[in-house]
């Protein structure tokens, strides 16, 4: 069986839900993963939506791919267009993300969400 994990990280709280108990991911790693990102978050003046960025990490934590799926269908909006760039700037300027050497597998894909107040993670 596979190792699954979910995890919910915001600026004003934690929660997590590990599939197996085979070294799960404490909340003070997800915790230290969302502070980290959020240092390099700089997000547009009037934001009032949620950026998500799908992230593939190497197993020591270098971003090999930060992508937002819908930025090229709202190309016309120049809001959210400078916030996808400043969500994905974010994620690469932050690289390599402190993740434990021994869980990488479990932090190998992500989506990490930006808004203007908080930064969320989830596998």
């Amino acid at each position: 069986m596979s190792c699954r994990f979910f995890a919910i990280a915001a600026i004003m709280g934690l929660m997590g839900f590990s599939a197996c108990a085979a070294q799960p991911v404490s909340m003070a790693e997800m915790d230290r993963l969302r502070a980290h990102v959020t240092r390099f978050w700089v997000p547009p003046d009037g934001l009032t939506e949620t950026i998500d960025v799908r992230v593939k990490l190497a197993p020591d934590g270098k971003v090999l791919s930060a992508v937002v799926d819908d930025e090229a269908t709202r190309a016309q909006d120049e809001l959210y267009g400078a916030a996808a760039r400043a969500a994905r700037q974010a994620v690469r300027s932050a690289s390599p993300l402190p993740i434990p050497p021994e869980k990488a597998s479990q932090f190998e894909k992500l989506v990490l969400s930006f808004a203007p107040r908080n930064i969320q993670g989830r596998r």
